[in-house]
């Protein structure tokens, strides 16, 4: 049953091809009085320019997600993506809670180091 849901998360997520929420930069100043945010520019400007940046990131993200070894995408689409508990995902892998836990460790720091290397060349 696990594996069959497994199975069905992952072809609705090809078709999606959706991205998990993006990080906020928290060190951003907002600058209301000017009628921006932190930047200068109108809110409006910026707003247009941040789904442009967020639709870049998602094609950086799948993109690394596609190069990634299939144990770690796994891992990855079923806690980050679809936001399963470290004891659910190892019920659906087959595996055990620190095996999880180290893959997804292992997928983060991999997917990190790919999409820099995707955005810088």
């Amino acid at each position: 049953l696990y594996r069959i849901l497994f199975n069905e998360c992952l072809r609705s997520k090809r078709r999606e091809r959706r991205f998990m929420p993006l990080v906020v930069d928290y060190f951003q100043t907002p600058n209301w009085e000017k009628g921006s945010v932190g930047t200068g520019m109108p809110v409006q400007e910026r707003a247009a320019e941040d789904r442009v940046i967020d639709e870049e990131q998602r094609k950086v993200f799948w993109l690394a997600m596609t190069k990634l070894p299939p144990d770690q995408r796994k891992v990855i689409l079923l806690r980050d993506i679809e936001g399963l508990s470290t004891r659910e995902t190892a019920e659906v892998l087959g595996i055990t809670e620190t095996n999880v836990k180290v893959r997804l460790h292992r997928a983060r720091q991999k997917l990190k180091a790919l999409m820099e290397s995707i955005e810088r060349g």
